[in-house]
């Protein structure tokens, strides 16, 4: 199963906000965790600061800030099993967005910027705006020869996005995407 977006209502203005941040190269193990856990003298912090003597590398981020959109979507289900229709998925979505639960929290680009959700009312009327949004990212094609990025050019119009995969990418590029979807 799947989620298809079709569309995107901005229901407030883009605005945006430049963000520095210092990202570090490498990761922590576990093994280093429990270490420091059975010996607390043995901690060595990593310096998340840029510079010489550190791991990090600073990045600077355009991003969106204080955004609200309503998101269309229906459900793409691989298997013609009786016991799971597409609305046995919508109704799931919607009973869990109404108790605000979900199995990962979703985020706006990055972990970083989790969002928020809650169910439409339908009546959220969208910015008067139109424009040219550029090229951006529409999803990861998950390859065992290599992950491929998957690029569109979205255009707002009249405060709507359309993002329906049929529309807005190649139909060679739609199957692909849609077949990494499919349990192998």
């Amino acid at each position: 199963m799947r989620w298809i977006v079709t569309g995107i209502r901005v229901l407030k203005p883009i605005r945006w906000l430049s963000v520095r941040r210092n990202e570090l190269q490498s990761k922590l193990s576990p093994s280093a965790v429990r270490k420091w856990m059975a010996d607390p003298t043995a901690y060595e912090p990593q310096l998340a600061g840029a510079g010489p003597d550190t791991d990090a590398t600073p990045r600077n981020s355009l991003i969106l800030r204080d955004v609200s959109y309503v998101v269309s979507a229906y459900p793409l289900v691989f298997s013609n099993e009786s016991e799971n229709p597409p609305q046995k998925y919508a109704a799931m979505l919607m009973r869990r967005a109404e108790k605000g639960q979900c199995f990962q929290r979703p985020s706006l680009g990055c972990r970083e910027f989790a969002a928020e959700f809650e169910t439409a009312t339908g009546d959220e009327p969208a910015i008067a705006h139109s424009d040219d949004l550029g090229r951006t990212l529409y999803d990861i094609v998950f390859r065992p020869e290599g992950n491929r990025a998957v690029f569109f050019s979205p255009k707002l119009e009249s405060g709507v996005i359309g993002t329906a995969p049929e529309r807005v990418l190649q139909p060679e590029i739609c199957q692909e995407l849609l077949k990494c979807s499919y349990k192998r």
